[in-house]
């Protein structure tokens, strides 16, 4: 087949990829988004508010577990056409019976079925990808990222201000079906001629022209990601589900003008995205850039335990810019740390025990946060103390490793010495 046929098809799958990933955020989120409405309407405290998002991440972690050891032995097509259908159907029956135990039903019953959306499309990146068009395709999945959440605050805000916060499930839940049939089409076409990457120094991209993890640093470097998303998705969930809720708690907003103002966040963060992807080939060292970063966190999360009532811009700023830094660290390390140990992992394994961390801190943070709003009586100053002991803990971890990475590197340039 020529070459430019094959870039078609490369187009189509990070295309597809993408459109399924950026949709699958937007299920994710749309209820965080409708979750002030859906609190007025039923009554609910924040705790049994936020129990769905904490089922759909305890799923979702365990289904990741469980996909890392599996995915490799089954046919992964197959089993993502049968779940995401499910799920885009689950969606949509929810605008036509939405009692507060069925939605928290459906939203765990997808942290099941959207467990294959992320690793798939990675796993489908690095068996058709060159090095250089996956790390390309994972700065447009973490545009997905930014582009889902935005796009599930925006609909909601919409359907919010028609009256019927039910409405976003359907849309999404309708179009999520569509991304499903174009996703699995586009890994059908890619399978029946063989599609593989093309990495001669002729091709598409000298292998050596992305950054790669040394051998020894691969492991540590896996391990270290685990850890620090978990803590770093902690905060960055405490933020994007509760910001609409801290808007309207602190500062009087009503529910779609709160929820409006929260599309800031999501299209903010992309900055994140973006750093992460030029400065990590430039430093070519992910232990220190996840340092710098979190150290970052650290001393924007203490600037907002002081300053978050001062008005509503200095508050929502904050926030952005603490957004931006933790997205920095999260594409780092549950995207990039894929594809810079490529040469000594599958990245689709890789990618499924990194992201199962970061769903089981998206699993707590809910619960964290409504906890301490219930037990407070809805002080958020209480609520960001902890956050920043968090990001503390967050900044710990990155310096550990760099240290212990620092150490490895001698030793391992002193027997080279001694060998010469």
């Amino acid at each position: 087949m020529s070459t430019s046929s094959n870039k078609r098809i490369v187009f189509n799958i990070v295309l597809s990829c993408w459109l399924a990933y950026t949709l699958s955020m937007c299920m994710k989120m749309v209820y965080s988004a409708s979750m002030v409405a859906i609190k007025d309407e039923y009554g609910i405290s924040h705790f049994i508010a936020s129990l769905p998002i904490t089922l759909y991440y305890i799923f979702y972690a365990i289904i990741q577990l469980f996909l890392a050891a599996i995915m490799k032995k089954i046919n992964m097509k197959l089993y993502m056409l049968i779940t995401f259908t499910f799920s885009g159907l689950s969606y949509v029956s929810v605008f036509f019976f939405s009692a507060v135990w069925y939605v928290c039903s459906v939203m765990a019953i997808n942290g099941i079925t959207l467990g294959a959306v992320w690793c798939g499309s990675i796993m489908a990146f690095s068996k058709y990808l060159t090095k250089k068009q996956m790390h390309e395709s994972l700065l447009l999945m973490g545009a997905g990222a930014a582009v889902g959440n935005a796009l599930s605050y925006g609909i909601s805000a919409l359907s919010m201000s028609l009256e019927n916060w039910r409405l976003s499930f359907f849309i999404m839940g309708v179009a999520f079906l569509v991304s499903t049939v174009y996703m699995v089409g586009t890994i059908v076409r890619a399978e029946k001629i063989k599609l593989t990457p093309d990495e001669s120094p002729n091709g598409t991209l000298r292998k050596n022209q992305v950054y790669t993890a040394k051998a020894y640093e691969a492991k540590p470097l896996v391990i270290m990601a685990m850890i620090v998303v978990f803590f770093a998705c902690i905060l960055y969930y405490a933020f994007t589900n509760w910001m609409p809720t801290i808007l309207k708690n602190v500062f009087g907003m009503g529910n779609s003008q709160a929820t409006l103002l929260t599309t800031i966040f999501p299209v903010a963060v992309f900055f994140g995205v973006y750093f992460a992807n030029v400065l990590s080939d430039k430093m070519k060292n992910d232990f220190l850039l996840t340092l710098l970063s979190a150290t970052m966190v650290v001393i924007l999360s203490l600037i907002l335990c002081f300053t978050y009532r001062a008005g509503a811009f200095i508050c929502v700023a904050l926030i952005v810019w603490l957004g931006i830094a933790l997205r920095l660290i999260t594409s780092l390390n549950c995207s990039l740390v894929t594809l810079h140990t490529r040469d000594y992992f599958n990245s689709g394994s890789t990618a499924s025990l990194i992201n199962s961390s970061a769903c089981v801190a998206a699993a707590i943070s809910p619960v964290l946060i409504s906890t301490i709003l219930d037990l407070s009586g809805g002080n958020w100053t209480t609520g960001f103390i902890v956050l920043f002991i968090t990001a503390i803990v967050l900044a710990v971890v990155p310096l550990v490793f760099l240290l212990i990475n620092i150490k490895n590197t001698n030793k391992i340039n002193e027997k080279n010495k001694g060998e010469i």
